[in-house]
């Protein structure tokens, strides 16, 4: 799971908010790292680290994503374009709540890495916390899932710039519409999607870029669905009920020749299939995947050397992909 920077005021949490950021308190000025401790700065970081570790908990996942850059820290949260700067989180605090809960055995931390190469990221790695027992013990008088609620912590609407970072707007009459359907819609899915005995909390955002003219493209914030394996989709169930996928061939590519008018089967024929490459000495399950690989990298980035980048990455997580030219023929 995601780790989010973001959290909300809970009356419920206070008390557990306090005992911790009095022990991490005493363990920074223990050591040295600093004479006076900025409480209101701490008790936010203690609260979010709470908050995430309990939602993870909760979806019996005990491993969150996260960032340790400082540049995630530079911009407050913006809730539904709403720049909620007193909510911004301390770059120094939160890194010493993540020192105290590694020191004294309540999650491990793996640090994460990023590989640069000529065009770009080859490969990377995204820090990440695992909660150990000890701090599920500590946790579970909190565990309840009444208290934690999404669309409290998350944005529904999302207004990205050219860089793809997240930035604040005015909530018109069109953007309010978008945000009360997106809150809706996310009320449909609330505690009626499970994967085996697990309940898998589903919440959808619209992400527009520039303007909310175009675009607003669906996203499945908690990535509990879209980052799922094929076959483990396939045990998802909503309301004890099997699901099925609908696919459609080269969809991205196709909705491309329809754009300048181009009927696929009536230029091509029936087989056509436009992510088909053919590189010696690979087999056709290969020439396919990679030829798929990159057009769905020109078609996602904004240069040569971004589609690059995402296309070495990729094959450097799939090494097999190119040593062994493929498993199947």
């Amino acid at each position: 799971m995601r780790f989010y920077y973001n959290y909300y005021a809970s009356i419920k949490q206070k008390p557990l908010v306090k005992e911790l950021s009095d022990e991490v308190s005493a363990f920074i000025v223990s050591d040295g790292k600093i004479k006076k401790v900025n409480r209101e700065k701490l008790d936010k970081c203690v609260l979010c680290c709470i908050q995430n570790c309990i939602t993870a908990t909760n979806k019996t996942t005990n491993t969150l994503t996260l960032s340790l850059k400082e540049s995630s820290f530079y911009v407050g949260p913006i809730f539904n374009g709403v720049e909620v700067k007193s909510k911004k989180l301390s770059y120094t605090y939160f890194k010493y709540v993540i020192e105290y809960l590694y020191n004294y055995g309540y999650i491990d931390l793996t640090l994460g890495y990023s590989i640069k190469g000529k065009y770009g990221v080859v490969n990377n790695k995204s820090s990440s916390i695992k909660i150990l027992e000890p701090f599920v013990d500590i946790l579970k008088p909190y565990l309840s899932s009444d208290d934690y609620d999404s669309s409290k912590v998350l944005s529904c609407v999302v207004l990205k710039d050219e860089k793809g970072k997240p930035k604040a707007f005015r909530v018109v009459s069109k953007v309010k519409h978008y945000i009360e359907s997106m809150n809706a819609y996310n009320s449909v899915f609330k505690d009626r999607v499970k994967l085996g005995d697990e309940t898998l909390e589903i919440f959808f955002c619209r992400i527009f870029k520039n303007t909310f003219s175009e675009f607003g493209r669906y996203n499945e914030r908690m990535s509990n669905f879209q980052t799922l394996k094929p076959d483990t989709r396939k045990q998802i169930m909503i309301d004890g009920e099997p699901v099925v996928e609908i696919d459609f061939n080269s969809l991205h590519t196709s909705i491309c020749y329809s754009s300048l008018c181009v009927d696929i089967p009536s230029e091509f024929g029936d087989k056509f299939d436009p992510y088909t490459i053919e590189l010696k000495g690979y087999s056709d399950f290969t020439n396919r995947k990679l030829g798929k690989l990159c057009m769905m990298a020109l078609l996602n980035t904004t240069s040569r050397r971004s589609a690059l980048g995402v296309i070495n990455a990729e094959i450097q997580e799939d090494r097999d992909l190119v040593v062994n030219k493929g498993g199947k023929s």
